[in-house]
């Protein structure tokens, strides 16, 4: 039989594999972006977080000053710092006084009064820079404050984040994951609030046209019930594959050298 089929099949092969090579560096090379605005929103004075009144819970919330700078692949969660929260609803209760001090009203250990319950939605801001891309979006949570002395065995003032994910019809795709948060004791410390953002997908050529994409879905968060002091559950947000996905070109170009290379040792076979 002639070796020129052969040769061409060879050919054949070694571009593919030469392919391969340039897709999968050119996928590899990381993204640059950028998280700008970070801030806590819990509501202004219309909310039930203050100081100094029993109507009011105590909760501090310090927001991370500066940008944070990522430079990651796609699919990569890329963990960064919200800022820190701190809980410490201090404030005593009033109990009624005895013996002695029968008809009194005197100051008891802190708790969480029923008032201090309501109003206490919480949500964070960010504003992502990628390229030509400003999009601002906003992770929302689910916030539980137990009415009842501080200090027990039940968690006193939980956050539940809900994972955020982002897509809009230019191509721009990225998830953002908090980690839940739960206080069962007051503390004069700060507690780090972790996060992670994960790029899943950009527009390979962005106009500069400054137009938002469409809203972000709210996806179901998970919590993991903590107890002692306040504490964080690692917030580390399982890398996700895009709606629709499609097999990448360095994918296809290495399936092609594998079938190649098939078909070249069933042909030998057959002429031995």
């Amino acid at each position: 039989m002639s070796s020129k089929p052969l040769k061409t099949l060879f050919k054949a092969v070694a571009a593919a594999a030469t392919a391969a090579s340039l897709l999968s560096g050119a996928h590899a090379a990381p993204v640059s972006f950028t998280l700008t605005n970070i801030a806590f929103v819990h509501g202004g004075s219309s909310s039930s977080y203050g100081s100094g009144s029993t109507n009011q819970l105590g909760v501090d919330f310090l927001a991370a000053t500066g940008p944070v700078n990522f430079n990651t692949d796609f699919g990569v969660a890329a963990p960064f710092s919200v800022g820190s929260i701190r809980f410490n609803d201090s404030e005593p209760s009033k109990i009624k006084g005895t013996g002695k001090d029968k008809g009194k009203e005197l100051d008891g250990p802190p708790e969480i009064t029923k008032a201090e319950t309501n109003k206490l939605e919480l949500s964070a801001s960010f504003t992502l820079q990628l390229a030509d891309i400003s999009q601002a979006f906003t992770v929302t949570s689910i916030v539980t404050a137990v009415e009842g002395p501080i200090g027990d065995a039940e968690a006193d003032y939980s956050i539940d984040w809900i994972d955020f994910l982002f897509n809009d019809t230019k191509g721009l795709s990225f998830r953002v994951s908090l980690a839940d948060q739960s206080f069962t004791n007051n503390s004069l410390n700060f507690f780090e609030q972790l996060a992670t953002f994960t790029l899943l997908s950009a527009p390979a050529a962005v106009p500069n046209t400054g137009t938002p994409g469409t809203p972000g879905t709210e996806l179901p968060g998970t919590s993991t019930p903590s107890t002692g002091t306040p504490v964080n559950d690692g917030g580390m947000a399982t890398p996700s594959t895009p709606p629709n996905a499609v097999p990448e070109p360095d994918t296809l170009a290495l399936a092609g050298l594998a079938l190649g290379l098939g078909a070249l040792t069933s042909r030998r076979r057959r002429q031995a």
